[in-house]
């Protein structure tokens, strides 16, 4: 599968547009661009631009999930936005869409998207 992802970070805001299918060989390039957003200096909340993405599977969700939790932990903000109609299908069948999806008018307090991080947080995305 083809994906390659970009991401841009201005002001408190970092943007990660894959493009291409999301599957199972492709998940560690969407992982790693997720982790660069995170660690953008002064971001507050990461969402990933999911307009380019063709397909993405169950180890795709997964890295999404991860990512939410992560950043969670971290009092950053997460969401996905612009999903293409295959993608927003996959995810309101898995029950990921109000999960995931960032609302249009954004978010009213990025705070209230948040969890304080626990004890024992790492820096790395895992989906447990």
């Amino acid at each position: 599968m083809n994906l390659s992802c970009a991401v841009d970070a201005v002001g408190g805001l970092a943007t990660v547009t894959p493009v291409g299918d999301v599957g199972v060989d492709s998940t560690s390039s969407l992982r790693d661009a997720i982790q660069t957003a995170m660690g953008q200096p002064g971001i507050a909340e990461v969402v990933v631009n999911l307009a380019g993405v063709t397909f993405l599977d169950s180890s795709a969700l997964s890295v999404l999930i991860a990512a939410r939790k992560s950043c969670r932990q971290r009092g950053l903000a997460f969401g996905v936005r612009d999903p293409g109609p295959i993608v927003t299908m996959v995810l309101r069948i898995t029950g990921l869409f109000d999960v995931l999806i960032v609302p249009t008018h954004g978010w009213a307090d990025p705070a209230d998207h948040v969890i304080p991080p626990a004890a024992d947080s790492t820096n790395r995305l895992s989906p447990a």
